[in-house]
Order: structure tokens, then C-alpha cells, then sequence
């Protein structure tokens, strides 16, 4: 399977690097630069580093981790959040957002060593040293120019941080790369053609790079870099770092083919919505999908989620052309997952124990539905599922059937329910336009089969006495 590439096509966002790869990165843009000692920030290399810059980095599962940059002029909320990063040092930033560095429970000294004094959002340190001084034992300072010292300390924001803010008088030193780090370090892709020339050149090769071409330096899935390529030539996507897929990554990528991702445990909303041309998934470890995640990928044909427990509203409602579903693990189904998948014939679902509203109108050609742990059938579950001729319930904890469950089943000739309770039936709709409510209709003649202890509490019960001439005994 073909990769996803990194270079021409992705030309905005963010794309994570592992940190352990980035020697050989580092070496190579010191040999551009003619420069022995370090990386600078984009400033001197604009075309290979610029946002987030390898001689800044987010020491992710370590202390003493170090951010600094020149460049960087914005930083966006919680982008730091919870990592360990102890130092940081900004030369041109003019906003620091909500969350940015909260809950970092290691900061010891922040430099801001820009000309003016930057906005500053009220919890941007949440739950940091700099709110406690005796917090875990660190003091953390906030350090500016002299004639700056002031500005800050009765500035919106900063002023609550005052006995925190010194005087700084050094000059700004960027981090050195050396082989000992751990984590990621963030790129801005938007620079990614110029580092991607340098890194082509360090291996010798050509044309896009893939992580096939260098295995380990793209680790991690980022919603960014794949955000704004939905309308390149990339047909593919192949990533073994990330476990979350974020909301609208590969919105309307009308390129995309085939995506695998073998390590994802979460998908979020809308995370492939639309994308028309989108055959083949694969996701061997995902156990969450939130709603409209597939919604209109009309050229998928199978879906396989071995792991998964939960699927969303619309999560691939108008996938036209699925012909079979395997989920075997997934218990909750939301509204409308299934709604429109014309083409699908076969759906298993050992797990199965909740359908809300229309998990499977409009199925039309499904005639194998298998869910041995169905207890609870939403309003509307089976609605114009006009080939189902028969469904079993073979669960014997079955509650609650809600109403229009069954409507226009046209060759539903038998329901099966093993239930040894009396399951509520919700109204006098579930069966309209079935072969149940109408021997005659279209020929069929529908039975509802139940155990032979059952029989007369079904003929005698609210609602499912308008069927009792359909009701009859089923050796279970």
C-alpha cells in the first residue's frame, strides 16, 4: 500500500515529527547552513523551519523539555497543555491564547523578549508555578527587558503574575540539537517542500517523500497537515503513530482512496465526511466512532471494525455502496448510522445490544441481519428494509421494542423472539406495511414466534394483541 507522502500537496498546518529522528534532519540543515553548532528558527532557514522550529520542542514525556522561537507570533490555545516543558523563550510573540502552557506542572522560566507586551489570556497558565510559587516545589519567573518590566507588570493579564516578572538582561539562546531527545516536535508544513528538498538531498532520492523513505520521521497524525490537502492528488493514507483521528481532518478530500491507521482507538466527528471516492479502511484497533465520521462516502464497500464498541449518529448514513458490515464488538448503535445504505446485504453484529432511532432505514437490500444480544430496538431500526424476510432475537433479555421498529418490512414472514419476559411494544405501528399486519400482503404470511410458555401473555398484552393471530409457538 502507498503511503502518504510529505511534500508538494501539503502546503499548510502542522505535521508532527518524532524527535528521535531528528539528527539526520538536523544535520542535513546544518550542512545547508554551513552551520556546526545548532538549528535556528525559521528567521535564518525560512524555507525548512518556521512555526514550530527544531530547535524548540515539547518534551513530552520527560522534564526539563525546552521551547523557543523567534518567529512565532501566535500561540494557539492548549497547544502546550500538559507536557513538561520547563522553559520557554519568545522573541516576537503578540498573543498567547487560552490553555496555552495550563496544566504544565514543570514551568520554571518564561522569557518573552519581544518589543511589546503580548495579549495574554487569563488562564493561559492554568495550573502552573507561575500561579503558586510553591507549587511542587518550583518557583517559576516570567522574564522581560527592563524598560519592559513595568508595561508587563500592570498589563491586562500579566498582572497577576507581577511578583513573578524579572528583569532579563542576557540575550535569547536557542536550544541545540543533540541524539538524546524523546517525543515530537511540532513543524509548521507549510514549510515542508524546503526541508523536504534538504531531506531528499541527505538521502539521495527524488520526487515526494513517504515514511517508507524514511521510516520514523512522520509519526504522528495530525488533523492540519491532512485538513488542507483534501483537494491535492494524494490518494492514500498510511500513518502507524497516531491513536486519534480529530474532528473534520479529511473533510470533502475528494482524492482519497484508501486510508490505514493502525494504531487509532478514537475518530471524531466528521473526521472523513464526504469523501465520494474513499474505498477501502482500515482501523484494526478503533473502538469509537462519533457521528457523521463516514457520512456520504459512497464508493466504501465494507466496513470492519474488529475493536469497536460505540458508533455514532450518521456515522456512515448514504454510504451507498456497502455490501457488508462486521462489527462485532459494538453494543450502541446511534441515530440514523446506517440510514440510506442501499447496497448493504449482510450486517453482523454479535454485540449488538441497543439500535436508537433508524440505525438501518432505507437498507433495501439487506436480507442477513444477525445481532444475538439485541435487548433494545430503536423507533424506525428496521424502517424500508424491504428484502429482511426474517429477524431473530435470540436474546432472552429483550425489553423494549419501540415503535415503527419494523415499518414497510415488506417480506418480513417472521420475527423470532426468544425473550422469556414480555417485551414492551411501543404503539400499534411497529409492523405497518408487513406481511405481520396483513396476511394477505403482497402474498406473505407473517408470524411473530415465540416460546410456547409465552403465547397467551403476547395475545393478551397491550399491543401485541392486534397480532395474535400471528402469534405462535417456537421451540427456541
Amino acid at each position: 500500500m502507498r503511503q502518504i507522502t510529505v511534500g508538494k500537496g501539503y502546503e499548510m498546518g502542522k505535521v508532527i515529527i518524532e524527535r528521535s529522528y531528528l539528527t539526520a534532519i538536523a544535520d542535513a540543515l546544518r550542512s545547508k547552513m554551513n552551520n556546526s553548532n545548532y538549528v535556528v528558527p525559521g528567521d535564518a532557514f525560512p524555507r525548512a523551519i518556521n512555526i514550530y522550529d527544531a530547535s524548540s520542542f515539547i518534551d513530552a514525556f520527560g522534564t526539563g523539555g525546552r521551547y523557543s522561537s523567534s518567529t512565532v507570533t501566535e500561540l494557539e490555545s492548549s497547544v502546550f497543555e500538559y507536557t513538561n516543558v520547563s522553559e520557554i523563550r519568545l522573541a516576537s510573540v503578540t498573543k498567547i491564547n487560552q490553555n496555552t502552557f495550563a496544566h504544565c506542572h514543570c514551568i520554571e522560566s518564561v522569557y518573552i523578549l519581544s518589543t511589546g507586551v503580548p495579549y495574554l489570556h487569563s488562564q493561559a497558565f492554568l495550573d502552573t508555578p507561575l500561579d503558586n510559587s510553591e507549587y511542587l516545589g518550583h518557583y517559576a519567573s516570567i522574564y522581560v527587558y527592563p524598560s519592559k518590566v513595568e508595561a508587563f507588570k500592570s498589563a491586562a493579564g500579566w498582572s497577576r503574575y507581577s511578583d513573578r516578572i524579572i528583569p532579563y538582561t542576557g540575550e535569547p539562546v536557542y536550544s541545540t540539537l543533540s541524539s538524546d531527545y524523546t517525543g515530537y516536535v511540532y513543524i509548521d508544513s507549510s514549510q515542508l517542500t524546503g526541508m523536504c528538498d534538504i531531506i531528499r538531498t541527505k538521502l539521495g532520492i527524488s520526487g515526494l517523500i513517504s515514511v517508507h523513505e524514511i521510516p520514523g520521521y512522520i509519526s504522528q497524525f495530525n488533523e492540519y497537515l491532512i485538513y488542507e490537502m483534501r483537494h491535492s492528488e494524494e490518494s492514500m493514507i498510511s500513518l502507524p503513530g497516531p491513536s486519534t483521528v480529530r474532528s473534520y481532518v479529511c473533510r470533502s478530500h475528494y482524492s482519497l482512496t484508501s486510508v490505514y491507521l493502525p494504531n487509532v482507538i478514537s475518530i471524531y466527528a466528521s473526521a472523513f465526511f464526504n469523501c465520494i471516492r474513499l474505498e477501502n479502511i482500515s482501523f484494526p484497533k478503533c473502538e469509537f466512532i462519533e457521528e457523521y465520521t463516514f457520512y456520504s462516502c459512497k464508493a466504501l464497500t465494507s466496513i470492519y471494525f474488529p475493536e469497536c464498541t460505540y458508533i455514532s449518529n450518521n456515522a456512515f448514513n448514504r454510504c451507498s455502496s456497502i455490501v457488508t458490515v462486521d462489527i462485532p464488538k459494538v453494543s450502541y448503535l446511534g441515530n440514523d448510522v446506517f440510514k440510506y445504505c442501499s447496497g448493504i446485504t449482510v450486517i453482523n453484529c454479535d454485540s449488538l445490544e441497543c439500535t436508537s432511532r433508524s440505525a438501518f432505514i432505507g437498507c433495501s437490500k439487506l436480507e442477513s441481519f444477525h445481532a444475538p444480544k439485541l435487548s433494545y430496538i430503536g423507533t424506525g431500526t428496521f424502517d424500508g428494509c424491504i428484502k429482511l424476510s426474517e429477524i431473530w432475537l435470540y436474546d432472552k433479555r429483550l425489553s423494549y421494542i419501540e415503535n415503527s421498529a419494523f415499518i414497510n418490512c415488506k417480506a418480513l414472514s417472521g420475527l423470532y423472539i426468544a425473550a422469556t419476559k414480555l417485551p414492551v411494544l411501543q404503539g400499534t405501528q411497529a409492523f405497518t406495511n408487513t406481511p405481520i399486519a396483513n396476511s394477505t400482503y403482497l402474498g406473505y404470511f407473517g408470524s411473530i414466534y415465540v416460546p410456547s410458555s409465552m403465547v397467551n401473555l403476547y395475545k393478551q398484552a397491550f399491543a401485541w394483541s392486534q397480532y395474535s393471530n400471528r402469534i405462535t409457538s417456537y421451540a427456541f
